[in-house]
């Protein structure tokens, strides 16, 4: 039996196998977090099938043209010289056979005012 699925659901599926990891990354090494790895490691062989790019945009200078939406500013301290930069990845972009699937989601650091 073969099963299909829509671009969106598996759009989700790597969002929340990218926010796994997210938690995953901030833990202590304990067996706690071997587990996770595991788990996360066998989700992503599932889906390896697929042509997917699942992007991570923090602490890339931010571009309009980028396929994310700013949902947020954090601003530097007063008289910072910085270039706008992607400060946190809320949510990250999918790309799935070439055509973006899901809009990232992004808080942008820009210079203090």
């Amino acid at each position: 039996m073969e099963v299909r699925l829509k671009n969106e659901d598996l759009a989700a599926i790597l969002i929340e196998i990218w926010r796994l990891d997210q938690v995953i990354a901030g833990l202590s090494d304990t067996s706690a977090a071997a587990a996770l790895r595991r788990i996360s490691r066998r989700l992503q062989g599932a889906v390896a099938s697929f042509e997917t790019d699942v992007i991570d945009l923090a602490g890339r200078v931010y571009d309009p043209g980028m396929p994310a939406d700013v949902i947020d500013v954090e601003y530097a301290q007063a008289g910072a010289q910085i270039d706008d930069i992607v400060a946190t990845t809320v949510e990250p972009t999918v790309v799935i056979g070439g055509r973006i699937v899901t809009r990232g989601q992004i808080v942008l650091r820009k210079a203090g005012k």
